[in-house]
């Protein structure tokens, strides 16, 4: 499938607060940048599942290319990250950093924010060497594909590596294939085939789709879902709580003799019940590894952060100060392309994995 080289972004003026005066702007830049960002901005998915996820990676250039090429998506935009964003994540001044904003062509859901950041001391990567069932942090991305034996071994034969070869088994009401492979920077993508019931109405617009479901491997369930439900109002669509997987080869590496006697309860947080946009925490009980619940934010490399559009972040940010169950690494305001001016608030969950609830600044909403 061809891809689509996308469209420039334009930082918009500081002095700009709502969705409609970043539309109005970029208006003289052009009218097709104008109406792609225009449609982009009224369908932000607000309290409605992740917008985006983002990824620290060690070269910006290359992993862009890499990533268009295995999955099919376009590169949105490209430009420098606001220091105010910067300074949030805990960097030193000295930091800078670029990024591109990678989507499946036709949504403004799901989209991949790769950063890479300059002059803030040495990096290694987050979940270095982990297996999934090892808690701490954001372990990776579901994406659809439709036929998943042909894109594992296309994967396979373009460097990325697998926990074990595609599987097929139930989560009730859905039969699923599933497949997880370790990427550039250990960017672990799950690929998922709905068997049954069939998929009806998904609109394909890349090979790959864009990430529907974001993963975290839970030390505690009742914390996690304490964290994404109570305090941060992502309610809990769908359940499971059985095995951890059938005796033999299993999605997550698990030892083929020992998964009898091990269990996987899985908590997915939708708010608006959607299937996408979903978080998902994972608990392995049965089976001790490491813990990787620090040291998961910038500079180090990989899958570190979500970020979710909510109608004030600024009130959930003091409403959530000394409440929450995670940490409140606190607030900021900053251009982040390609909205506009945002009001973020930056958290963690009890197992390391960063949030970032966002609104448009100036309480500025989805027209």
């Amino acid at each position: 499938m061809p891809v689509d080289s996308g469209m420039t972004i334009t930082r918009v003026p500081r002095r700009l607060r709502t969705a409609a005066a970043v539309v109005a702007v970029l208006a003289v830049l052009g009218a097709s940048t104008s109406v792609a960002l225009s449609k982009g901005l009224s369908s932000l998915p607000f309290d409605d599942g992740f917008a985006e996820i983002v990824v620290i990676v060690s070269d910006l250039d290359t992993r862009v290319a890499q990533l268009i090429a295995a999955t099919g998506w376009r590169e949105e935009g490209r430009g420098e990250v606001d220091p105010a964003v910067l300074a949030r994540w805990g960097l030193p001044r000295t930091a800078t950093a670029r990024e591109a904003l990678l989507g499946e062509p036709g949504t403004a859901r799901g989209r991949v924010r790769l950063v890479e950041i300059r002059e803030a001391g040495a990096a290694r990567r987050i979940r270095s060497s982990a297996m999934p069932w090892e808690s701490g942090g954001w372990a990776g991305v579901n994406v659809r594909v439709v036929n998943i034996f042909e894109t594992f071994d296309r994967l396979q034969r373009e460097g990325w590596q697998g926990f074990s070869d595609p599987v097929t088994f139930d989560v009730p009401p859905y039969r699923v294939r599933e497949a997880m492979l370790v990427g550039p920077d250990g960017f672990v993508l799950g690929l998922l085939q709905r068997v049954s019931p069939p998929l009806e109405g998904w609109q394909w617009g890349a090979p790959i789709s864009r990430p529907v479901t974001v993963f975290a491997t839970v030390a505690d369930p009742a914390k996690a879902r304490r964290f994404f439900e109570t305090d941060l109002g992502i309610k809990v669509r769908l359940q499971y709580d059985g095995p951890a997987a059938p005796p033999g080869m299993n999605l997550f590496g698990l030892p083929h003799d020992h998964t009898l006697n091990m269990t996987r309860a899985v908590d997915w947080h939708q708010a608006a019940g959607r299937d996408e946009g979903t978080i998902a925490s994972i608990a392995f009980r049965g089976v001790v590894g490491r813990r990787f619940d620090t040291d998961n934010g910038p500079p180090n490399l990989g899958l570190f952060m979500v970020r979710l559009f909510v109608t004030d972040a600024a009130a959930r940010c003091a409403t959530l100060q000394g409440r929450t169950v995670g940490k409140v690494r606190g607030g900021y305001t900053a251009e982040v392309a390609p909205y506009g001016r945002l009001d973020g608030c930056v958290l963690e969950s009890p197992d390391g994995a960063w949030v970032d609830l966002v609104s448009l600044s100036g309480g500025g909403e989805k027209k």
